[in-house]
């Protein structure tokens, strides 16, 4: 059987256009045989017509150990040879089949002739591969050596900071002696030019600073920066500082803690949400207080809608249109009733959960059966 085949083969900077007549017992083999050789087919049909008819240069592929028969119709034995050759097939006869047809030593030399060209051209471009491959990967170190060469700068600078910023006497000797030690290697590893070891001095020089900077709030008393919070002025600062360790540690590339990889993922959200658990535990903590406080939470509420809708009513240009505030002359009955209600059960309140929720869902089912019984009989 033969198939007309009609695709595209690009490889690297090269694309070759493919225009021949395989001979094979399925589609499915001319399609595998296409697949090993990368070419993207864009037709394939069963040719029927007789192959002398248009297709001349016929040519002998070993593909697997097995002889593959195609043709084609190149003019130029040699420019149909090199084109092929460089499509990846393995040729191993070729000729015309009318008056044009060559003699098999001619065949011979050209297709040994192709076969060198096309070597020495695959050669060069490998060559070249290489040598750009080795030149990106300069730039790439030296890419990497200048970013690191300002991150050593800026992490001796920020130990003088640190060691000018903080109460060294209260810093235990030995992180002094050590941070400092590692400040003078940075410097010298600065000239040296040595990335590796610079990464490896700065993993360590940020691990030492941040618990230099723990042992520096460690002494000072806390306070609360917000009354009814639990967080403190000292657990703001830890904060800051796990934060600025993990993004030091992301700068250089070097492994990271599972900390890291908590603040570095949900970058400021992770403070807030240590807060907001903080808080949050605080809270369950003290939640029968919650409770038992509710209603005097709930009795503020309730007045401050009381004196809202008193106000409006007051200076509202409708005051004396009632019908018109329906709504709200009903909201204001109601916050009313639910005022009056929560301040007789608030005398029955104890210091148990259970009492106080079971007080408050019977507060608010009374106060709402009592304004429906209300708003039944009222008439305006």
């Amino acid at each position: 059987m033969y198939f007309h085949i009609i695709g595209i083969k690009e490889d690297k900077n090269d694309k070759f256009n493919i225009n021949i007549v395989l001979e094979t017992n399925s589609i499915s083999i001319a399609k595998d045989f296409l697949y090993f050789y990368n070419i993207v087919v864009l037709s394939i049909s069963e040719y029927k017509k007789p192959i002398s008819s248009f297709w001349e240069l016929e040519i002998s592929i070993n593909h697997k150990q097995k002889n593959i028969k195609m043709f084609s119709s190149f003019e130029d034995i040699y420019t149909a040879l090199k084109c092929f050759t460089m499509i990846g097939f393995d040729i191993t006869y070729a000729n015309f089949t009318n008056e044009n047809k060559l003699l098999d030593n001619e065949v011979s030399e050209i297709i040994h002739k192709v076969k060198k060209e096309v070597a020495e051209l695959q050669e060069i471009a490998k060559q070249e591969i290489q040598e750009q491959k080795e030149k990106e990967k300069k730039i790439y170190k030296d890419q990497k050596l200048n970013k690191i060469l300002d991150i050593s700068l800026s992490a001796t600078k920020q130990i003088d900071l640190l060691l000018n910023k903080i109460d060294i006497s209260k810093i235990s000797h030995d992180k002094i002696r050590d941070i400092k030690l590692l400040s003078q290697e940075l410097i010298k590893l600065r000239m040296g030019r040595n990335v590796d070891k610079m990464v490896e001095v700065l993993e360590k020089t940020y691990h030492k600073i941040y618990e230099i900077q723990q042992e520096s709030i460690s002494h000072k008393t806390p306070k609360l920066l917000i009354p009814w919070s639990s967080i403190s002025d000292l657990e703001m600062e830890q904060e800051a500082f796990k934060y600025q360790k993990a993004q030091n540690i992301k700068k250089i590339w070097t492994k990271r803690s599972k900390t890291d990889s908590y603040y570095l993922s949900f970058e400021t959200v992770a403070i807030y949400m240590n807060f907001l658990l903080k808080d949050m535990k605080l809270f369950f903590k003290n939640i029968s207080l919650f409770f038992y406080k509710l209603f005097d939470y709930l009795e503020i509420f309730f007045i401050f809608i009381i004196l809202s809708l008193s106000i409006f009513f007051r200076f509202s240009k409708v005051s004396y249109s009632l019908s018109q505030n329906l709504f709200l002359y009903y909201f204001l009955i109601q916050s009313s009733v639910y005022w009056f209600v929560i301040n007789i059960f608030k005398i029955f309140r104890k210091k148990t959960i259970k009492t106080n929720v079971f007080l408050l869902i019977l507060a608010l089912m009374s106060s709402y059966l009592i304004f429906l019984l209300m708003k039944n009989n009222l008439s305006f």
